[in-house]
């Protein structure tokens, strides 16, 4: 399993740009784009 790395991030680009860059050095990229979201998501991580 890849390290992972939670993102809370509202600029779209900037996100895929990092997405992109973290998987080429074998990292997961798990993002959100607001706060409110990234608490919904982090609650339904194992």
């Amino acid at each position: 399993m890849d390290p992972t790395i939670f993102l809370i991030e509202d600029d779209d680009v900037l996100v895929q740009n990092l997405k992109m860059f973290m998987e080429m050095h074998n990292f997961q990229l798990i993002s959100a784009s607001n706060g409110k979201e990234g608490l919904k998501l982090l609650s339904n991580l194992k």
